[in-house]
């Protein structure tokens, strides 16, 4: 009798044990995988301005197992006049050996203009502020002023940018297809 109590003492502690393991693993892969990709692009990318998680959604591979797929913002030199951005995609835990390559949303300081163009991305309304056509006076301004910072503002229709220097200030308007709606000076 002392046996059968004491394996029946034994089966329902395992059970426990299962259970509460079991219990522990739900919910922790969501956060193992952000604090792993961000880790990862904290490593690769030190010199960030911002790294932040902008998508995240569960899926399940051939096999049933439930990952992560993620995509992670990465950008640079947001306080110049040409700040890179790049999306970096990851799946977590890990399906195959092939790893998507770095997206590079902004590239050597030029964006899109005209028919088909979106800016999409406050680091593309800063490039097109001063690049794009009607941006004369702020690329000029640029050139005298070289430490002028821009303040990024997302509006219906588009973006704001101001170049804030220390005499002088512009406000850019552009729209979504990267066309310059409007350029201020303020003093």
């Amino acid at each position: 009798m002392r046996t059968e109590v004491f394996i029946l003492g034994l089966l329902i502690l395992s059970l426990i044990l299962i259970f509460s393991i079991s219990f522990y693993e739900i919910g922790t892969l969501e956060e193992d995988a952000k604090k792993y990709v961000m880790e990862d692009a904290r490593i690769k990318y030190p010199a960030a301005d911002i790294i932040e998680i902008i998508n995240m959604e569960k899926s399940f591979n051939e096999e049933e197992a439930e990952y992560y797929k993620i995509t992670i913002r990465i950008s640079e030199n947001l306080e110049s006049p040409c700040p890179t951005r790049i999306h970096l995609y990851y799946n977590y835990p890990e399906q195959n050996f092939v790893i998507d390559p770095p997206e590079k949303i902004t590239k050597g300081c030029i964006t899109c203009e005209g028919e088909g163009c979106v800016i999409a991305f406050e680091e593309e309304a800063i490039i097109a502020s001063h690049t794009n056509k009607g941006s004369e006076l702020v690329a000029e301004f640029l050139k005298e002023e070289p430490t002028a910072m821009p303040l990024v503002v997302k509006t219906g229709d588009g973006w704001m940018v101001s170049w804030i220097g220390e005499e002088r200030e512009y406000d850019v308007y552009i729209n979504i297809g990267g066309e310059i709606s409007k350029v201020e000076m303020s003093q």
